[in-house]
Formats: structure tokens, sequence, C-alpha cells
């Protein structure tokens, strides 16, 4: 394949790209950059520029969404090239003001340079924020978990449900990093060692379809159903049944009640039956004594 070629492949896909060479100047973009933002479209030349003299041209233009790049624009520029310059190429995301969102992904070249690819998310987002709000509608606790057993998402009840643990339940976090943090924060109210409880729990989590009951050290009670999903994830949902717990604690001891009852009118009935008895027998002993006189 020419260059030409790859050069007319790269101006027909639908994310900007830029390679930086080295040095940190721009060597060569596509097309699509210029539609990602609008003002390098209107420059002649972008060729030599460094990251940072394009996104301090992108800021002077407006063309980026956020209170911290409208009042503080050198600490927004600074952000922006503290995460290129970083050796941990992490995506991030960014609003424009035209009410788009873009990601940014970053891949260091084998000779030191750095290709930055710039994505449209706005309906991604759009979509992730939909499927946010459902799941924070949910009436109980929900929870996404990826092949990996890793965190991909979940609402905010299933985080007030652990507080003491909110602030590490992000996506990534491990199930059993999530139980070994519970250790310390007690999420389970159990008797016995914690790491019998926490052998048997991740047991039970590898069935395909896996339901339990798991009290709460503030005295609540959770139906916790997991399933698997078709790519090896789990979906786990929690139901608080407190209520119905306490209902069949107080049935079963209504039952044990009417046990002990039943057992005491028994019990009172063999001593009616035996006093009847004794009562007979002295009572035919009393006749005969009588015709005996008589």
């Amino acid at each position: 394949m020419e260059i030409n070629d790859i050069a007319f492949a790269l101006d027909h896909i639908d994310e900007g790209i830029f390679f930086f060479d080295d040095e940190g100047k721009l060597a060569a973009h596509n097309q699509c950059a210029g539609t990602i933002f609008h003002s390098l479209a209107e420059m002649d030349n972008l060729e030599g520029l460094t990251f940072e003299e394009l996104i301090s041209h992108c800021i002077e233009f407006g063309e980026f969404a956020g209170t911290d790049v409208i009042y503080d624009p050198e600490k927004a520029l600074a952000s922006f090239v503290e995460r290129h310059n970083s050796l941990k190429k992490t995506p991030w995301r960014q609003r424009l003001s035209d009410g788009r969102a873009i990601q940014f992904r970053e891949y260091q070249t084998q000779e030191k340079g750095v290709v930055t690819i710039v994505s449209d998310v706005t309906e991604s987002l759009i979509t992730e924020n939909r499927l946010s709000d459902f799941v924070d509608a949910f009436p109980g606790g929900f929870a996404q978990w990826d092949a990996a057993d890793k965190l991909v998402v979940c609402n905010q009840q299933f985080r007030n449900t652990y507080p003491d643990l909110e602030s590490i339940i992000k996506p990534g976090l491990s199930y059993r990093d999530f139980l070994l943090a519970g250790e310390v924060s007690k999420i389970v109210d159990f008797s016995g060692s914690y790491g019998n409880w926490l052998t048997d729990r991740m047991t039970l989590r590898r069935s395909p379809v896996a339901s339990h009951e798991q009290w709460l050290p503030n005295g609540r009670c959770l139906q916790i159903n997991e399933r698997r999903t078709k790519d090896g994830g789990i979906v786990c949902i929690e139901t608080d049944i407190t209520d119905l717990k306490y209902k069949e604690i107080e049935l079963q001891n209504t039952v044990n009640e009417m046990i002990i009852a039943h057992d005491e009118l028994e019990k009172k009935g063999v001593e009616m039956r035996e006093l009847l008895e004794d009562y007979a027998i002295e009572k035919d002993k009393a006749e005969s004594a009588n015709l005996a006189k008589s």
C-alpha cells in the first residue's frame, strides 16, 4: 500500500487523527481533525505546532465547554497538556461548546512520537446517560461486573447499601477486592470466620445462576440474585426483603407459640385424664366400702 493510499484511508475515517513527532510537534493529521475542531479547519497550516499550541488555539476560540475553561483557561490548558504528556495514556472526555462530546485516545509510537485520536462520542454518551438513568431508577441495588469480575456500572442504591465502601465502588473494582474491603467495614452480619465466608461466597458466585440472602450489620436483609451474561459477566440485583423476613420471623414465632400452647394443652389433657382415672378408682373404692358396711 502506497503513502497516498494510507492518506486517503485516514482522511475517510470519522475520527480526528494527529501525529506528533518525538519533539512533540505535529507532523501530520487527517481531514476529520478539522471536522472535530472547527477552529482548526480555518488555519492554513497546522504542521509544526505542539499539542499545547493546538489546544490553546481551541480554547481561545471557545471550542471547549466547562466553567474551568471559561474562568481559568490557563489551568484548563495545563490539565490538557499534563494528560497528553503522561506516560500512562488513559482516555479522557471533553465537552465542546456546541454540545458535542469528544474522547481523546493517545498512543506512543516506536519513534517516541504520539498519535492522538479524537472521537465524537456524543451519541454513545447519550446512550450511556440513558442507561445510567435507567439503572439509577431501579428500585433495588444494581451492579454489572465484566468477565474479569470487575465493576462496570452500578446505581446509587448499590453504593448506598455499603456507605463505608462508597469511595472505592468505582468502575474497575474487582468483586474480590470489594469483599476484602468489606471485612473491615463489616458489610455482612454473620458469625464465624470471614475468610471461610468469603470462600463460600466466591464459590457461589461461580454458579450460572445464584441467589442467596444476606443480612447487613444495620439489621437489613437483602435478597441477592446473580445471573451470568453471554459475555461471561455478572448482573447482580439486590432487593431489600427486611420487612418480609421480619414478618416470617413473626409468623415463625407465632407458630412456635402455638406449638408450645398445643403441647401445654396436651400436657394438661393428660393430667386431666389421669385425675379422672384416679377419681374413678377412688369412687369405686368408696362405693365398694359402703356396700360392705351395709
